[in-house]
């Protein structure tokens, strides 16, 4: 077993082919002290390819990656959603965050970062398409996200669908207009004063916005 102090310095570039065999053998083999000193080695890979300490690295489902992408260094995708058994091991025993559904939420109201990354109407989208997903009670907690600046208006601009109980703000909510004739009506009239929620967003997701 190669010891874990010998990864004090960056592997050698010759090493980097070996490292999935190694991290499954430190993960089967390797003492609780070596594996506390991996945590703070660069002897893991993220999603650019690049050597990274496990404690900078957190673990993402892959149906959240896109959420986070270029806001957390994650763990090389094929290592975080494929492991062996001892590479699956060793991320337990290195106690590598793993990010879920419940922190994106916290992400969302509290880290502008991530809610800016998902503020357009791709964005919400994919958003809006796995909230679909979730059980009823994280469907519960999802309602939150209508609260904040995350729906684009026609003009891309960001706001909530959703105003009521929040003190202090001076957001102006979003607008669903009906559909059909109408709807198209409203969306062509000019200086209305009202901001209209992102018309593909409506159209494809408009159950899921009325719920929220």
């Amino acid at each position: 077993l190669l010891a874990a102090e010998t990864l004090a310095t960056p592997p050698p570039h010759w090493l980097r082919p070996a490292l999935p065999t190694l991290l499954e053998t430190l993960g089967m083999s390797a003492t609780d002290t070596e594996v506390s000193r991996l945590a703070d080695l660069p002897v893991l890979v993220d999603d650019n390819e690049e050597l990274a300490r496990p404690s900078d690295l957190v673990r993402i489902p892959r149906d959240l990656r896109w959420f986070y992408r270029g806001i957390r260094r994650t763990l090389r995708e094929a290592l975080d959603l494929a492991p062996s058994a001892g590479q699956g091991l060793l991320w337990e025993r290195l106690a590598i965050v793993q990010l879920g559904f419940d922190n994106l939420i916290d992400d969302l109201e509290n880290d502008e970062s991530v809610r800016r990354g998902i503020a357009t109407p791709e964005g919400v989208g994919r958003l809006l398409a796995y909230v679909r997903t979730v059980p009823d009670p994280q469907r519960l907690q999802a309602s939150e996200i209508a609260r904040w600046p995350l729906f684009p208006d026609v003009q891309g601009q960001p706001g909530p669908i959703v105003v009521q109980g929040l003190e202090g703000t001076s957001e102006e909510c979003m607008w669903l207009t009906p559909p059909g004739p109408l709807g198209d009506y409203l969306r062509d009239l000019q200086n209305s004063g009202l901001r209209l929620l992102d018309a593909n967003l409506q159209t494809e997701h408009r159950s899921l916005l009325l719920e929220l």
